[in-house]
């Protein structure tokens, strides 16, 4: 079995040596300009959703992934002139922990999110990840940390420190 690691420090690499793209924002009065590798540019694009029953996202779902709609659907944006895409990683395996009891991501569904940015690269589309909850294998770092006063809900992903330690650990 191939080390997580080893193969997230090669597929980094990769990524880095064919794309070496840096996208930064900048402020200029009042008004966000994005740069790409200190060019100035304008991004394009759209979110990146497949769902199930019209509300469960499903992208990264081991048996639903279908590289031939991603393929398709990237070769049309690009047509399209889209550069950017905002590529959420929810779905109910990842909402549920994996089916594993402590921190990690299965390889499937972490080959499955590398096929995609590999796909994304070739049409010259960034892409941004999204994940709206922490897996529920990572409440272990959520709950190392003290709750904050006065703050309940959904604010709870956002000013707890376990969430933003979890997030980390996830991403």
């Amino acid at each position: 079995m191939i080390n997580m690691s080893i193969l997230l420090a090669v597929f980094t690499l990769t990524i880095s040596v064919t794309q070496c793209t840096i996208i930064t924002q900048v402020d200029l009065n009042g008004h966000g300009i994005f740069l790409v590798n200190n060019n100035t540019t304008f991004l394009r694009g759209t979110n990146y959703i497949r769902l199930l029953n019209a509300s469960v996202h499903v992208t990264f779902e081991s048996d639903l992934y279908p590289l031939w709609d991603i393929e398709n659907a990237l070769k049309q944006m690009h047509n399209y002139g889209y550069n950017y895409i905002r590529l959420f990683l929810d779905c109910p395996t990842l909402c549920s922990g994996f089916s594993l009891s402590s921190p990690g991501i299965p390889m499937r569904y972490t080959k499955n999110v590398i096929d995609f940015l590999l796909r994304a690269s070739t049409y010259r589309i960034a892409v941004m990840l999204t994940a709206s909850w922490n897996p529920a294998n990572y409440q272990s770092i959520v709950n190392s940390y003290p709750i904050p006063a006065n703050v309940t809900g959904i604010n709870m992903i956002i000013f707890h420190s376990g969430q933003a330690a979890a997030k980390a650990q996830f991403f």
